[in-house]
Parts: structure tokens; sequence; C-alpha cells
């Protein structure tokens, strides 16, 4: 059985999503905070604007902040990944550009 746990630091600016077994699809969506990942184990496909990735085991990606992305099966029937997710606001405070862009 797929499972999902969330973590979030007090404020809420920092958090971590650690997923096991998880199949599911994540339609179109964005987040208003710096996204960066790993997989762990299994594969999926990660589509960030039209631009489509097969992401597996060892890889790590970056999602920006409002940037439209979605994930959806690859060949494998579950993936295992963890995230850390950082508050724009946050990361403002270290870098006070305009746009934070990776």
């Amino acid at each position: 059985m797929p499972k999902i746990k969330y973590f979030k630091s007090i404020d809420k600016s920092i958090s971590i999503v650690c997923g096991r077994g998880v199949s599911k699809k994540f339609p179109f969506h964005r987040h208003l905070s710096l996204s960066v990942g790993m997989v762990v184990s299994g594969s999926r496909t990660l589509t960030i604007n039209k631009s489509k990735y097969v992401i597996a085991a060892g890889d790590i990606f970056i999602i920006n902040s409002e940037e439209p992305h979605s994930i959806s099966d690859s060949n494998d029937s579950g993936h295992d990944y963890i995230v850390l997710s950082i508050a724009l606001e946050y990361l403002k405070k270290f870098y006070p550009q305009e746009k934070l862009h990776f």
C-alpha cells in the first residue's frame, strides 16, 4: 500500500515529503516553493511545462516556484521519492533577487 508522509517546519517555510510505492498521477499544478527531489526507487514521468523527463532511481530533479508540472506513470507500478520544498519567501531572505530560477 502506498504511503506519503509530510513533515513541515513550525513556520511552514520548509517541508519534506516522503513517498513509498506511489503510483498516483498528479495532474498539472504549481507550488509557491522551490522543490528539490530524488527518486529512491522505481521511475515516473515528470512533465515541466511541455518537456517530459523519465526520472528513475538516483535521479535528482528541481521544480522552480510557480512552474507548471505533472507526474504520471512510467513503466513501473510505483516509486519511492523524497522532496524538499523551500518557500519562496524564505529563500528571498538569502537571495533577494526578484525571481529565483534554477
